[in-house]
């Protein structure tokens, strides 16, 4: 999982970001948003302040290196493991052999690769981590009157930093009231009163950090909130459920870049009549530890789930800490096995040894760029940003041929833009087809009028102008 280089979005975030590389004034990182990233339509996709100056730490501790960022993703990584394993401790109750059975399976997932390696998911890793820092202290202030404001104060100071790391993190209120909720019957008047006091200040929390966040980067979602957005959020909201749920438990087939997920109303109406038979299932079952679990899952994803407009489709990083959800299940389930529990744990190990084969299979394709994008265009065929990157980086390979078979395919699959279709006029333009790199070079700044545009295009003008005609037959 180290010895790879940047990747995807690291320069814009990490390598050309002076924020980063150089540093601004505290209070920039919070309330400017220009600090996020070097690209300015970066800058009103996200609020991660949390991130910014964790990743200026270690710029400023290491150097602008891949290597730094892959050690701390990975020490960061070995606390979560410990802290998941602590928190499946307390849901089967100190059933040892079953959380940690499915602890091992969690630091194991193969999609957990991604948000080890690449660097910009710093962010994901301090944010899982905070969040259960967070669990953990606001247990301990509903179990412990004596301790109960210290322990509330240290479960919002953590919170607060898991959703200034990663913003997904803004369903840790839902998560915690979710808990006290399958809990409620096994608390004590007091714990009880405590337990309304802590979710309550955490929703506080909650919403002054999203007024925050509108406020700084101008924006809610990743784009307009509209009836429109409302019906397509209404049927993905099923059908992205269970592709998550597919995501952590597939061995094999990771990407960098997915293809769009169909949201037709068959497969949308599937995918409910799938979630009502889990609540049904999980209401018969009668287990409140299995319906927190359950809970984790669902609320963890509601950002990344549609509801707001989203600009990716999925992304194994966004599986992140909806996975602890899935590993509290198992833990569950484990738990509760009874006379197949030996058998059960069996399985649990062998499915253990299958994913420990495929995490340097699946790490691998991140040791450089390209490699990455080649191995997302091989597993995903249909994802224009796969196409589109794989071809961008031949391009800069110096293999325009082939640069150009990515391009139109991204083109193809996306409906084009100007981005790519600038880049096409440049990959026509190394081929010597002049006329036709004019043609992709104008409809690019038709749709995006730019003075580096204008610049390709007299550039590819004049080049024609002095090309040979050719010879008439």
């Amino acid at each position: 999982l180290l010895g790879h280089d940047f990747a995807v979005d690291d320069a814009y975030y990490i390598v050309d970001n002076p924020a980063v590389t150089r540093g601004v004034p505290l209070a920039d990182y919070f309330f400017d948003r220009r600090t996020t990233a070097s690209r300015a339509d970066f800058t009103w996709q996200s609020y991660r302040p949390i991130r910014t100056v964790a990743m200026r730490a270690v710029v400023a501790a290491a150097g602008a290196r891949p290597l730094p960022f892959g050690l701390v993703n990975l020490a960061l990584y070995a606390l979560a493991i410990a802290l998941v394993a602590a928190l499946a401790l307390r849901v089967v109750a100190g059933d040892r052999a079953a959380a940690l059975a499915a602890t091992a399976l969690w630091a194991l997932w193969p999609v957990h690769v991604e948000p080890v390696v690449y660097a910009s998911a710093l962010g994901d890793q301090l944010s899982l981590v905070f969040q259960l820092v967070a669990f953990a202290a606001a247990a301990r202030a509903v179990a412990r009157a004596r301790v109960a404001a210290v322990a509330a104060l240290a479960a919002l100071a953590a919170a607060a930093l898991a959703m200034g790391a990663e913003e997904m993190a803004v369903t840790e209120c839902g998560i915690l009231a979710a808990a006290a909720a399958c809990a409620w019957r096994t608390l004590a008047p007091d714990a009880r009163r405590r337990a309304v006091a802590v979710v309550a200040a955490h929703v506080a929390l909650t919403l002054g950090f999203l007024v925050l966040r509108t406020h700084v980067i101008g924006a809610v979602g990743q784009g307009a909130i509209t009836a429109l957005s409302a019906r397509i959020a209404l049927r993905a909201v099923p059908i992205y459920l269970w592709k998550y749920l597919w995501v952590i438990a597939a061995p094999l087939g990771h990407a960098a870049a997915y293809a769009a997920v169909p949201l037709g109303r068959a497969h949308a109406l599937v995918a409910w009549l799938g979630v009502a038979a889990v609540a049904v299932a999980l209401w018969r079952a009668k287990k409140p530890t299995l319906t927190f679990a359950a809970a984790w899952f669902a609320l963890s994803l509601v950002p990344v789930l549609h509801v707001v407009p989203l600009l990716a489709y999925y992304a194994d990083r966004f599986a992140y800490v909806p996975s602890v959800g899935v590993a509290l299940a198992v833990a569950v389930a484990l738990a509760a096995a009874g006379r197949a529990r030996k058998i059960a744990l069996a399985a649990a190990a062998a499915l253990a040894l299958v994913y420990a084969a495929a995490v340097p299979l699946e790490a691998r394709p991140w040791r450089t760029e390209l490699a990455l994008w080649r191995h997302a265009v091989d597993v995903e065929p249909d994802a224009a940003l796969a196409q589109s990157n794989l071809g961008i980086l031949l391009l800069r390979a110096h293999a325009p041929a082939d640069a150009l078979v990515h391009l139109q395919a991204a083109a193809r699959l996306s409906g084009g833009g100007p981005a790519t279709s600038m880049q096409m006029a440049l990959a026509l333009e190394a081929l010597g087809r002049y006329n036709e790199a004019a043609a992709a070079a104008r409809a690019s700044l038709a749709a995006e009028d730019t003075p580096a545009g204008r610049a390709i295009l007299a550039r590819i003008n004049a080049a024609a102008a002095a090309s040979p005609s050719p010879a008439r037959p």
